[in-house]
């Protein structure tokens, strides 16, 4: 039985809507989920929303996000115990009309049980980003910490906030550079220092020393950064996250195999670690409550893209809610 819902929908490069798509019944394995809340990454969705996102091609339409959480509602065979559960969802399955690029912004979806995760409680807002949290507490994770006392991220966005919290849980002393200051203020509480980007950037990076740097942004900018204040021979840098181009648009291996200074390139998740990440944010074993969240009722979700596809700024913690 075909099941119809509301999703923020892509036609073409750089053309989006709240439109109505349909899905069919869940297969063997599988669980509709009816979303509360999805969570909005303003990096991955707006380049899918401009056509930037190359790794790998992009069918139109489709539905854009990766990220959401909400209640089973219905169930394929073998999945029967999961009707009525609060859950985190991820990859989602194609819709019958309309390709999903993992498919989380969606009313309705149909995820395989492998990209599911039972909640401890209610699907409150904040847990809609937890791949994108995940991402950052993976580049933390990341570091080898036998020489490593103190961590520099560049940015400031849930990606960097994230990296950061997660670097200050591991006990490292914690520096975010980054151009918002309510954003720094969030790093600041938590008990990071703070560094304006700007013109003496690196002097202030190279002022606290870091032994690691955690790359959120990932431009000739953040390159510089990395290259003139990380030790030679066992400097660290986490490339976190995913920026249009390869990385020779951004960044020299050579200059950091000169430097010897070790690379490390994270953009995904895994089962386990997502679990660990969605139950840290239950917990609040991080501090991640502290983040500030925006909350876009679904009827703006249309206003949302077409703010990120013209390439203004937006919330970097928005979340869209699906009911009221």
């Amino acid at each position: 039985m075909s099941r119809t819902g509301r999703a923020v929908v892509i036609t073409a490069p750089g053309v989006g809507a709240l439109s109505t798509v349909s899905l069919g019944d869940p297969g063997p394995g599988e669980v509709t989920v009816r979303a509360e809340y999805s969570g909005v990454s303003t990096g991955t969705d707006r380049w899918t929303a401009q056509g930037r996102f190359d790794w790998g091609s992009s069918h139109y339409p489709l539905v854009p996000g990766y990220q959401k959480v909400g209640y089973v509602v219905a169930a394929g065979e073998g999945a029967e115990d999961w009707t009525g559960r609060a859950v985190f969802a991820a990859s989602a399955r194609d819709f019958e009309d309309t390709a999903s690029q993992s498919g989380g912004h969606a009313e309705f979806s149909n995820h395989p049980l492998e990209h599911v995760y039972a909640l401890a409680g209610a699907p409150e807002p904040g847990l809609s980003l937890g791949i994108s949290v995940q991402v950052g507490y993976n580049a933390a994770h990341r570091i080898q910490p036998a020489r490593v006392r103190r961590v520099a991220v560049i940015g400031d966005g849930i990606i960097g906030l994230s990296a950061a919290l997660s670097a200050l849980q591991l006990g490292y002393r914690v520096a975010v550079i980054g151009r918002h200051q309510d954003r720094l203020a969030t790093a600041t509480e938590a008990g990071a220092a703070a560094i304006d980007s700007g013109a003496s950037t690196v002097e202030a990076v190279t002022e606290f020393r870091p032994e690691a740097i955690i790359d959120t942004i990932q431009s000739p900018d953040s390159f510089d950064i990395v290259i003139k204040t990380l030790p030679t021979d066992y400097g660290q840098v986490v490339y976190s996250g995913f920026s249009p181009g390869m990385p020779d648009a951004w960044a020299s291996m050579t200059r950091l195999q000169q430097r010897s200074i070790t690379a490390h390139f994270q953009s995904g998740w895994t089962r386990e670690r997502l679990a660990t990440v969605i139950t840290c944010i239950e917990a609040d074993e991080f501090g991640f409550s502290n983040v500030p969240l925006a909350e876009f009722d679904v009827d703006h979700a249309e206003q949302l893209f077409g703010r990120m596809i013209a390439g203004k700024r937006v919330p970097f913690a928005s979340v869209i809610r699906w009911r009221n």
